[in-house]
C-alpha cells in the first residue's frame, strides 16, 4: 500500500503528464479533429479526478489516458529527429535572410578610417539603407534611396573600374595602392564625400565640393610615438550636411583633382586622410556595389585587449 507522500508524488507526476500531453497537442497540427476532441474531453475529465476521486481510480484513468494518447496522438506528432531538423532549418534560413537583407557583420583590417574606426573593431552595417539587393549580387531589386553625403558606407571594391582608372594616371599616382589589391572582390568601408555631379578637389588638405570648401576645427594633437610621424592632429570636418572627426599625420598629402563625379557613382575618402589609399588613388564607386550603411560597433579588440568603451557605438 502506498504511503500518502508516495501518492503526493504520484499526483505531481500525473499533473506534469497532462501539462505534456496538452503541450504536444498544441504542437501537433495535422491531427484529425475528432481525435483531438476526444483527447480534450478525457484530458478534461482527467483534470477533474485529480481533484476528488480516490487515487486509484486516478491511477486507472491515466493508464487509459496513456493509451488513447500511444493510439490518437503519437501518430500523427513529429519525430524528435524532424523538430530538430526543422528548427535548424528556419534558423539558417533566417539568417541567410538577415545576411542577405538586413544586417551585415564586417571586421576593420586597418587604419584608414581613424579615428572613427580602429583596427580591430567589429561592426554592423544596415543593408537595406538604400534598397534591396539580389542575393549574391551587386544589382539591387528596389533602391529607395542614395547614399548622403556623410555617411559611412561598405562596399565592394570596384576592382575593375580602379585598374581602368590607374591606367589613365601618371606613374607616379599608380603607387598609392598594390597591383595585389586590384586583383578579385574584397569589402571596403570609408566616408561619402561627393555624390553624382558633384566636383571634388582637395587642397592643402583641404576638401572642396562644388567650390565650397569642407569647414575644419582643431580639436588636439596627441604624440603618435612613431619616430619619422611623430604627432596626428584631430580636427573636425563639417561637409554642410554632417560632422566627424579627421586625422592628419604630417605626410606630405598631394592636391588633388578637380574630378567630377559620374551619374550612380559616389567618391568615397577616409577619414585617416594621410594614410589613407581612397578614391584620391583610385577612383570613384559605384552606387550598385555599396553594401549597406555602417551603423554601430557591437565588438572591438586592440592590442591591449577588448575596447569595453567602444561596444555599442554608433558611427557617425
Amino acid at each position: 500500500m502506498a504511503t500518502p507522500k508516495q501518492d503526493a508524488r504520484f499526483l505531481d507526476q500525473a499533473r506534469r503528464e497532462v501539462r505534456d500531453i496538452e503541450g504536444r497537442l498544441k504542437r501537433t497540427k495535422r491531427l484529425p479533429d475528432a481525435g483531438r476532441k476526444a483527447l480534450e474531453e478525457s484530458l478534461q475529465g482527467f483534470r477533474q479526478m485529480l481533484i476528488d476521486a480516490e487515487i486509484d481510480d486516478v491511477r486507472v484513468a491515466l493508464e487509459r489516458l496513456s493509451t488513447q494518447v500511444e493510439r490518437e496522438l503519437v501518430p500523427y506528432e513529429k519525430s524528435a529527429w524532424r523538430e530538430y531538423a526543422e528548427t535548424i532549418g528556419i534558423a539558417t534560413l533566417t539568417a541567410l535572410f538577415l545576411r542577405a537583407f538586413v544586417l551585415g557583420a564586417f571586421q576593420i583590417p586597418s587604419g584608414s578610417m581613424k579615428p572613427t574606426l580602429l583596427i580591430g573593431d567589429h561592426l554592423f552595417a544596415t543593408k537595406y539603407s538604400y534598397g534591396i539587393r539580389f542575393p549574391f549580387k551587386s544589382e539591387y531589386l528596389i533602391r529607395w534611396a542614395s547614399p548622403e553625403r556623410g555617411q559611412v558606407v561598405v562596399f565592394l571594391f570596384p576592382s575593375e573600374e580602379a585598374r581602368t582608372y590607374l591606367q589613365m594616371q601618371p606613374a607616379a599616382m599608380r603607387t598609392c595602392l598594390e597591383a595585389s589589391s586590384l586583383e578579385g572582390e574584397r569589402d571596403m568601408i570609408k566616408r561619402v564625400i561627393g555624390l553624382p555631379g558633384d566636383t571634388v578637389e582637395v587642397r592643402d588638405n583641404l576638401v572642396i565640393v562644388n567650390g565650397k570648401p569642407f569647414e575644419r576645427t582643431f580639436i588636439r594633437q596627441e604624440a603618435t610615438g612613431e619616430f619619422l610621424r611623430p604627432l596626428e592632429t584631430l580636427e573636425r570636418e563639417d561637409n554642410g550636411e554632417a560632422e566627424y572627426s579627421v586625422r592628419f599625420v604630417g605626410a606630405r598629402t598631394k592636391d588633388f583633382g578637380p574630378i567630377k563625379v559620374q551619374d550612380d557613382h559616389v567618391f568615397v575618402m577616409g577619414d585617416n586622410r594621410d594614410e589613407s589609399a581612397d578614391g584620391r588613388c583610385w577612383g570613384q564607386v559605384p552606387i550598385e556595389n555599396i553594401e549597406g550603411r555602417a551603423r554601430i560597433l557591437w565588438w572591438s579588440l586592440g592590442p591591449d585587449g577588448v575596447r569595453w568603451e567602444r561596444f555599442g557605438r554608433l558611427i557617425r
